[in-house]
């Protein structure tokens, strides 16, 4: 039997594509659909995570965040964190973690990788395990 193999660059028919865009708006635009139910879905999704992958993503969204924290928080979840640069935010974040399980991965000023976690802290030479695509290589 085939199978339709579907783009993620084709918009389905009958749907149409939307995006919330720094600005104004952006708090207003998230309060009505598709959005509400979106952010209904990875409430629930989140809620229920035994772990979280953060890609790119600084902590400085407060409307989004916190069902993301409760569980790490509480100590029943595990943070994983890539990214260029982890934001001030997240650095902060991450120092009063008091033993919460987190391992946050960013790019090293000599190269390569500067790993936080809830156990050490130091630079990993030459990969940049920061960046989604060498993380996954080397761990999955």
């Amino acid at each position: 039997q085939a199978t339709a193999v579907v783009s993620a660059r084709a918009i389905p028919n009958g749907w149409r594509p939307a995006i919330v865009t720094p600005g104004i708006a952006k708090y207003k635009t998230t309060h009505f659909e598709p959005f509400r139910s979106i952010i209904a879905g990875a409430d629930d999704a989140l809620e229920n995570a035994t772990a979280y992958l953060c890609v790119g993503f600084g902590f400085n969204d407060t409307h989004i965040q916190p069902k993301l924290l409760e569980r790490w928080k509480q100590g029943d979840a595990f943070l994983v964190i890539l990214t260029k640069t982890l934001s001030e935010n997240a650095k902060a974040m991450l120092d009063r973690a008091n033993g919460k399980k987190f391992l946050a991965l960013e790019e090293a000023r000599s190269g390569g990788t500067y790993m936080w976690s809830h156990r050490q802290q130091g630079e990993i030479g030459g990969v940049d395990l920061w960046k989604l695509s060498d993380f996954l290589e080397h761990t999955i």
